[in-house]
């Protein structure tokens, strides 16, 4: 399968390597009986992945032969080891690790969310086009009501379509989702609220909204593919995955695998704060494009 082995007789110096991302895996093997223990580097999780089913495969035909020679000798000309499972694998690490549809679930949820920042462009931009936000600015609307009432709708109805989809692949494709949806929910809501505030600020930026379409079909496939969304970071190399920390897709996929599957809430508070953060930059924008007279509506 192409693996690599590399032999050593230090066992601190094995540890370390696989902490320094040196190698995918190391195993520590002793005999009589013999005794196989794996140590894991998570940052290649395919690939030690890899290691980890040649090596129970190899334990499972070998403990078989094994009892087979001391119990029945005769039998081992006809045991098939390979084609049943006869010994049962029992992992130290229970910690629950996502399948496909797993990850599926959560790259295609913040994949369709980004896009929504459509919705927060067309919902300002298809009014200014129509003519109709001038009329409706002829009555006793100010500007930001009506900014407001564009941007919260925008953003409510991105945020139901978020929770659908989740909702779809919890209920119907049995995608996991952990124990703590409040959280998750909270980061929905907050890219849920930063994708609409791009599009709001493009539609003051830009006047085109062909030139809107082409933009933002530009950059969301870059900033998804950076986040992970087609392909897990980790296999891309240390310096792919120093640049993915420009993309908010990229922390928010984070946020959600290690709060799902780990416990663990360290990415949580850095990908609400950046989705906050934009949303706070882009609004900003659109506010101020929006006030400089009745042209930002024409």
């Amino acid at each position: 399968m192409g693996l690599v082995f590399e032999e050593t007789t230090d066992f601190d110096k094995g540890l370390r390597d696989i902490e320094d991302n040196k190698y995918a895996a190391y195993l520590h093997i002793t005999g009589d009986p013999l005794r196989i223990d794996m140590y894991k580097n998570k940052t290649r999780s395919v690939t030690s992945g890899i290691v980890e089913n040649a090596v129970a495969a190899f334990i499972d035909s070998y403990v078989t032969i094994n009892v087979a020679a001391r119990n029945n000798p005769a039998v081992l000309s006809e045991l098939q080891a390979y084609d049943a499972d006869y010994v049962r694998i029992r992992s130290l690490d229970r910690k629950r690790q996502p399948g496909a549809t797993d990850y599926y679930a959560i790259a295609m949820l913040t994949l369709i969310l980004l896009y929504s920042s459509q919705t927060g462009f067309w919902g300002i931009r298809s009014e200014i086009e129509g003519r109709t936000a001038a009329r409706i600015l002829c009555a006793p609307v100010y500007k930001y009501q009506y900014l407001t009432g564009k941007i919260l709708g925008s953003i409510f109805v991105t945020i139901v379509q978020g929770f659908i989809v989740l909702m779809f692949s919890k209920l119907v494709l049995k995608a996991y989702w952990g124990e703590d949806l409040l959280t998750v929910a909270v980061l929905v809501i907050t890219y849920s609220v930063m994708a609409v505030s791009i599009g709001a600020a493009l539609a003051f930026v830009l006047r085109s909204g062909e030139a809107a379409n082409g933009l933002l079909n530009t950059i969301i496939p870059i900033l998804v593919f950076l986040g992970g969304g087609y392909v897990p970071v980790y296999v891309m190399g240390d310096s792919f995955s120093k640049l993915s920390v420009i993309s908010p897709v990229r922390w928010i996929n984070s946020a959600l695998l290690n709060l799902i599957y780990d416990g663990n809430y360290s990415d949580v508070p850095i990908s609400i704060a950046i989705n906050l953060g934009l949303s706070v930059l882009f609004i900003s924008v659109a506010v101020l494009l929006s006030g400089k007279g009745r042209k930002a509506y024409a």
